[in-house]
């Protein structure tokens, strides 16, 4: 019998020593009276003489000393089982976390305290590392400027970070949990896109990687949201949700909207002005051309009278009266009707010509400006030629706008340039530019009268015009010039030496300006 007796607990204690949980039992005073290999192997004790004088301070951690006195304290009033994680450590003193069971056994009418205890420290390091990668995940999410939001295909969020939280105007925890479409999205769109997204979730569809839709938040305000979606798959591939990331592209819908109406009002306004600016002109030119006509008639009409008077046998001294009359008085009264109503109908022309600029569609290119100087030059090949003008014209950098805009542009300065060269100089013009940046620039230089200091600030004002009254022209060229200019997102500016000559400096894009 007792052979048999000792072979069970032989046995017995082979199945505990392989065990790769550890086995404790303590007695009443809580010193250990058994442990199996594993604990021994925890304890960092080799030898038999050390083992057998393990005791709970030399593998209980002192701060849970106190704990487990707790737990053989209670299992003694009360037969259960109790767990707990507890510290161990061991001959070098390096920690073990352990989860404990605890349960009060009987032998031979003694009590004892029996301890099994599973080693978590790596599934605790492992669990807190995902915590903290989970927490470092999350505030990746909330730097972003973005909305993220995670949903399974029960339609229930899983994820979103702070972006998305401020958009809608609630907590995280009041997001999480939720059907996104029953209490995100506007009720007269929610069967719509449960529909899409129900589809998508059973593969029925292709997922959309970019869409936009409303939401509405807390302050039942509705947001228009731009999104990039992607599905989430398991390593077997099935579908587990949808991951989004969205922009608030509410206001600049808005925008658009505003800016659309913006350019149909603008048309509108353009046609308006077009035909107002033609009615005018019109309406404006028809007096004057019946005042031109009965001045003409009238000037006709003088001149028979004169013949008459001459020829007639009245007192010379009447004679004489009448003649002076006609030809100084009424004359030159003719004369200057006739010539103010011409000057009339030139500034008119001017205007409606003005007027026109920027109202009609641009076509903008890049622009081989030794091209377009050549085909100005050649306009002007007689003048040149005439005015026996010394002309010189560098290798020109390309620019960016409207080729019939910018060619009426470099005409107008080049036939001022020609106009105010004085007779008896012998006339130069240099053309020159070169590239800066985002711009080219181009300088039209000539040696002619120059412009007065103290007319500087009215050179491109409409209808400028130097004191020389037998220059030709309604004094609009420059005024159209800064206007073309300024269309092309460009700067035209000047220097000028009276008597000397005058530099304009041209600055026009070479590249679509955003």
């Amino acid at each position: 019998m007792y052979n048999n007796l000792f072979s069970d607990i032989q046995m017995f204690k082979i199945i505990l020593d392989n065990i790769k949980d550890g086995i404790i039992i303590f007695d009443s005073d809580l010193n250990p009276i058994y442990m199996n290999q594993a604990t021994i192997d925890l304890s960092g004790y080799s030898n038999l003489e050390e083992i057998n004088k393990i005791k709970i301070d030399n593998i209980i951690h002192p701060s849970n000393k106190n704990a487990l006195i707790e737990i053989v304290d209670k299992l003694n009033n009360q037969n259960d089982i109790f767990e707990k994680n507890i510290l161990f450590y061991n001959k070098k003193r390096e920690i073990t976390l352990a989860k404990t069971i605890s349960k009060k056994i009987s032998f031979m009418d003694k009590s004892y305290t029996m301890l099994t205890w599973h080693d978590i420290t790596k599934e605790k390091y492992l669990e807190s590392e995902l915590i903290k990668s989970k927490k470092t995940s999350q505030k990746l999410f909330d730097l972003v400027g973005l909305i993220v939001i995670a949903i399974d295909k029960n339609q229930n969020v899983t994820l979103i970070n702070k972006k998305g939280c401020e958009i809608l105007g609630y907590e995280s925890d009041q997001i999480i949990g939720k059907n996104w479409f029953d209490n995100f999205i506007p009720k007269e769109n929610q069967d719509k896109v449960k529909r899409i997204f129900n589809s998508l979730m059973e593969g029925k569809i292709e997922s959309v990687e970019k869409h936009q839709n409303l939401i509405i938040t807390k302050e039942k305000s509705k947001k228009l949201i731009s999104w990039t979606n992607t599905i989430i798959k398991d390593d077997e591939g099935k579908i587990l949700g949808t991951m989004s990331s969205g922009e608030d592209v509410t206001d600049v819908k808005k925008l658009e909207t505003e800016r659309e109406d913006l350019i149909i009002k603008l048309a509108k306004s353009k046609k308006e002005i077009e035909e107002f600016i033609y009615s005018i002109g019109h309406d404006l030119k028809s007096p004057i051309v019946n005042i031109q006509g009965f001045s003409n008639e009238l000037n006709e009409s003088i001149k028979e009278l004169l013949k008459f008077i001459n020829e007639s046998e009245m007192n010379n001294k009447l004679k004489k009266l009448l003649l002076e009359k006609m030809n100084k008085e009424i004359v030159e009264c003719l004369n200057f009707i006739t010539i103010s109503s011409n000057k009339m109908i030139l500034m008119i022309n001017g205007l409606l010509k003005l007027s026109k600029i920027g109202f009609i569609n641009l076509n903008f290119k890049m622009i081989d400006m030794n091209q377009c100087i050549k085909e100005v030059l050649d306009l002007f090949k007689f003048k040149i030629s005439d005015n026996k003008i010394n002309l010189s014209v560098d290798n020109l950098p390309e620019c960016y706008g409207d080729e019939a805009y910018i060619n009426q542009a470099i005409s107008n300065l080049i036939d001022n340039s020609i106009k105010y060269i004085p007779s008896e100089r012998k006339g130069e013009i240099k053309i020159s530019g070169h590239k800066e940046k985002n711009f080219s620039l181009y300088f039209i230089e000539d040696n002619g009268i120059g412009i007065p200091e103290n007319l500087n600030d009215k050179v491109f004002d409409i209808f400028f015009r130097t004191r020389q009254s037998n220059i030709f022209g309604e004094g609009l060229g420059l005024t159209i010039v800064k206007k073309i200019i300024e269309i092309h997102n460009g700067k035209i500016k000047f220097e000028s030496v009276l008597n000397k000559g005058t530099k304009f400096i041209l600055q026009i894009p070479n590249k679509i300006l955003i």
